[in-house]
């Protein structure tokens, strides 16, 4: 959404540079009324230029600063309620494999072999979400480079379609005193100038973008694979400790 609105916001920028009813009117007659008033109209469509750049850059700051925001109360929200989740399904998963488990222990020994199991399937659980927080950790990160990376390049854009601008714009503003060929010629140098820069910055935006998601992708199954490898060595430990204590329990019957 932040990139369809900032492309959204180049592409006003260039109908209101090629489309300026004073640059119109040049280009379809070639005569301004005069130097003055052709030295007018460069004035107050360059003070225009800047206040659009001025709201450009205001409004694009504003969207990261949103963005930020629902990312972090997402964040927030989803290691909460995950938290807890995970907490009150490891109690009741463990209260009840524990439970089933050790219901035949009677001697001494088994019960000594009953408070190992114990230990290690807590430590497997611990082990296990301190596997997925790690990797929900550099997921994290991976997201936040992912983002940093893409609003670098698109910064980078913005700047070099801005200079390409402003220098097409450097020479437009010294065709009031030449020819109405050459003042004709100016303005449809100038449209050409910026339409050229608005398509370089709209490849590279878009290219930013691609980017973005073809990262995210990576992470989100880099994290997902993480995941599914804690949960396959909990439960080959929890199955290993299940085992052994069976055989205790059932030796010291």
């Amino acid at each position: 959404m932040f990139y369809n609105k900032h492309i959204a916001v180049g592409l006003t920028t260039l109908a209101l540079l090629t489309a300026t009813p004073a640059f119109a009117e040049e280009a379809a007659t070639g005569t301004p009324k005069n130097v003055a008033s052709c030295n007018q109209k460069t004035l107050d469509r360059e003070l225009k230029m800047a206040k659009e750049n001025t709201t450009a850059d205001e409004r694009r700051t504003e969207n990261r600063l949103n963005a930020d925001k629902k990312w972090n109360e997402q964040r927030a929200e989803w290691d909460k309620k995950h938290g807890e989740r995970q907490t009150k399904q490891e109690e009741k998963y463990l209260e009840r494999l524990i439970a089933s488990d050790t219901h035949s222990a009677k001697s001494e020994t088994a019960k000594a072999a009953v408070e190992t199991y114990k230990t290690t399937v807590k430590t497997a659980a611990d082990l296990r979400r301190t596997a997925i927080e790690a990797a929900e950790a550099a997921f994290k990160t991976s997201h936040e480079a992912a983002v940093t990376a893409r609003r670098t390049a698109v910064d980078a854009a913005t700047k070099t379609r801005r200079e390409a601008v402003e220098a097409a714009f450097a020479t437009l503003k010294t065709r009031c005193t030449g020819t109405p060929a050459e003042i004709k010629a100016a303005n449809t140098a100038f449209s050409a100038a910026v339409r050229a820069a608005q398509q370089t910055h709209h490849k590279a935006v878009t290219e930013a973008a691609a980017t973005y998601k073809t990262t995210m992708e990576a992470a989100r199954t880099t994290r997902s694979s993480a995941v599914k490898a804690a949960t396959t060595a909990f439960k080959a430990t929890i199955e290993q400790a299940r085992t052994t204590l069976k055989a205790a329990v059932k030796a010291k019957k």
